[in-house]
């Protein structure tokens, strides 16, 4: 691939809102499904159908990684010699600074919460392993499956983040810069195969996710060709097209999962039909994101897309997500020990999940503005959209999960 031209020669926006409204709708979705879509039983007749839609939280997780490679990679997209800014050490800090706190206090709420209410109701609760605390403080719960989803059903995918974040500027930044756009992302993909071909212990971890992660810095590399001259029309009809295929190849790739299972066992077979699924669904995503980046150019017509995802719920969502994410499932956590000691049958613990989301939205609200707002450059994204506000120069945020 021939080096491509460094998006601070172009004149596109600095900050992308949409992609913050990706973000903040993904985080609702997912909590969504973890209270209506996931293990959900005593479901009145006329929703049971409707509520299949919220049965696809492990897509919109796949969803964030993708957006991480996007935001991540932009930064070196704006730059003329294709490096961090400020190094790697800098760039480490940002990130620490960024996921870190939020998590620890996550991880201390997810701890110290559901045991204090369960004693308060007379609700035992066995204690978790020494193992598991030390694996989560570390960042590392997510290589062992017994404890990936012990304490927090979320915080795996934090440490798979967080693993990621040190491929990125050691492999798939110079890997990229000596071989080009195509050979990152086999290099993420078989960089994420390889453990699962070689321990079925690391599966619960998703390994395929640094596969997804390369897909998100093609996304950004690919929109630097989106100029202000490129053919919307053209465009947006390839775009359709590629959604097109992508779709047929998922159908085909969900028919294939028992072929999967009698070639490659039944661990390994069911990953390995897990990662093409998600690696299809990236490319997706890719497209998703790919129009966004097109319509966001300087003149382009109003999108029906772009307008709901930058409209106000959408940035209030994003300003808060990464809390949402982290703490949703505390929220949910509290509900099944208040279902176990009141003994609801089936349709009260339904409606008690479903009382608790907007409980789960203001919790987050409120862990946002203590644990996670202080770590962030600015209280809510002030996205800078077609150049007409901000300065000029300004960093593009780096968002989380």
């Amino acid at each position: 691939m021939t080096p491509d031209k460094p998006i601070s020669d172009q004149k596109t926006p600095q900050r992308y809102l949409f992609l913050d409204g990706i973000r903040g709708f993904a985080a609702l979705y997912v909590t969504f499904y973890h209270f209506l879509g996931w293990n959900v039983s005593g479901v009145p007749s006329f929703l049971s159908q409707p509520l299949r839609v919220f049965g696809f939280g492990h897509t919109a997780v796949a969803l964030f990684i993708v957006l991480s490679g996007v935001s991540l990679m932009l930064p070196v997209a704006r730059s003329s010699d294709r490096q961090l800014r400020g190094g790697m050490s800098e760039y480490l800090r940002r990130r620490a600074r960024r996921i870190l706190p939020p998590y620890y206090a996550a991880f201390a709420l997810s701890l110290i919460a559901p045991f204090a209410f369960a004693a308060l109701l007379g609700v035992s609760r066995p204690l978790p392993e020494s193992g598991d605390i030390l694996t989560h403080l570390s960042l590392t719960h997510n290589l062992f499956p017994q404890w990936s989803s012990s304490i927090n059903i979320t915080l795996w995918s934090v440490a798979t983040e967080w693993q990621i974040y040190f491929l990125f500027p050691l492999v798939f930044l110079p890997v990229w810069r000596r071989f080009g756009l195509v050979s990152v992302i086999l290099c993420g993909f078989l960089l994420g195969l390889a453990p699962i071909v070689c321990a079925e212990t690391t599966s619960a971890a998703c390994p395929w996710y640094i596969g997804l992660f390369t897909l998100g810095m093609a996304t950004t590399i690919l929109a630097t060709r989106i100029t202000a001259e490129t053919s919307s029309s053209a465009y947006i009809k390839r775009l359709y097209l590629s959604l097109l295929a992508i779709i047929t190849l998922y159908i085909v790739a969900v028919l294939l999962q028992k072929r999967f299972i009698n070639w490659f066992g039944e661990v390994q077979g069911i990953y390995l039909a897990q990662t093409l699924k998600d690696g299809l669904m990236g490319a997706g995503v890719v497209c998703l994101i790919l129009y966004g980046f097109l319509m966001s150019r300087p003149g382009s017509a109003p999108s029906l897309f772009l307008q709901m995802l930058e409209s106000q719920p959408g940035r209030f969502l994003a300003s808060f997500s990464y809390s949402l994410y982290l703490i949703h499932a505390v929220a949910l956590t509290m509900i099944l020990i208040a279902a176990q000691a009141y003994r609801w049958n089936d349709s009260q613990l339904f409606i008690g999940r479903l009382m608790g989301i907007p409980l789960a939205l203001c919790g987050a609200y409120g862990f946002y503005l203590i644990f996670e707002r202080p770590f962030t450059t600015s209280g809510k994204p002030k996205s800078v959209r077609n150049g007409n506000s901000g300065k000029p120069n300004s960093p593009p945020a780096e968002g989380a999960v």
